[in-house]
């Protein structure tokens, strides 16, 4: 019922010792009480393990996003946990990420071309990555958000018809996951 004294843990140890420690506040109903913890954690793994970095900076974002609510600061905090899996061979959580912080970046757009184009450039890196096979519904969520990103881009440039091309092929793609059968609200979206 109650962890041990985290006392004179170092490195990863501690890394885990704080994230079990956020872990109870979250499950406790306090996430605010958890982002201390988990940023502890994160500074405390980066140098040992950068998979365990971006852990704990993937769930802080997460964290941050509930408590605080979308923000600059929630965008920052997944673009730390995507560096962290730079060159690392961790493709597939590091897609993940990139998908979270392209629906960071699409929400605080709010219409406006700059973040939309960021949004787009990491559902982009995220369907690099993600499949139909191994995937679906990561795929399917990363193909629909690119081409919703590129739709609310205002259309005033000789490429918008090419950017109308990929957003109407990625529907398509998304299409392939939600059917009607399977998920009728998103098919029917």
């Amino acid at each position: 019922d109650r962890l041990p004294d985290g006392e004179g843990l170092t490195g990863e140890w501690r890394a885990l010792w704080l994230i079990a420690q956020a872990a109870r506040h979250l499950e406790g109903d306090a996430p605010a009480e958890a982002v201390p913890l988990l940023e502890q954690a994160a500074d405390a793994a980066g140098p040992i393990s950068p998979l365990l970095a971006a852990q704990a900076l993937g769930t802080l974002a997460h964290t941050v996003r509930e408590v605080e609510g979308v923000s600059g600061k929630v965008a920052q905090l997944y673009r730390r946990a995507v560096d962290a899996l730079e060159g690392s061979g961790l493709d597939e959580p590091r897609a993940e990420l990139w998908l979270n912080l392209g629906m960071t970046y699409h929400e605080l757009a709010q219409g406006g071309r700059g973040a939309l184009i960021e949004a787009v450039k990491c559902y982009q890196q995220a369907v690099r990555v993600l499949t139909r096979e191994r995937h679906p519904e990561l795929f399917a969520l990363a193909h629909n958000n690119l081409a919703l990103a590129y739709l609310a881009m205002p259309m005033t440039e000789a490429g918008d018809a090419l950017r109308m091309g990929v957003a109407v092929g990625s529907l398509r793609e998304a299409l392939k996951v939600y059917t009607r059968e399977t998920h009728p609200e998103r098919w029917a979206g």
